[in-house]
């Protein structure tokens, strides 16, 4: 097992593979996606857990848009309106290219 600390600004796919992306307080989920996807087309079956906030729901309806994933949201220890989102299969739509 190899955890890289890093940035994700600052790593590639190529020079740091994972099976697992995670995220804290970083960015909308948009944009978490698109930092993303180089990991998951590299890895279609990797798995990303992002930590959101109460506005969690407003943005993956907004990401819906340009986005396939599946999604299980898990509840937060740290407060009850955040969620722990397990995002797999994350793919951009074809039609948003």
């Amino acid at each position: 097992l190899n955890v890289h600390a890093d940035r994700i600004e600052a790593v590639s796919p190529t020079t740091c593979p994972g099976d697992v992306l995670t995220s804290r307080a970083l960015a909308s989920l948009d944009q978490l996606f698109s930092f993303a996807e180089p990991w998951a087309i590299m890895n279609p079956q990797m798995r990303c857990l992002f930590h959101k906030g109460r506005e969690y729901q407003a943005e993956i309806e907004a990401s819906r848009g340009e986005w396939d994933f599946d999604l299980i949201d898990y509840a937060s220890s740290t407060s009850e309106e955040a969620r722990i989102l397990e995002i797999t299969h994350l793919q951009r739509k074809t039609s948003a290219r």
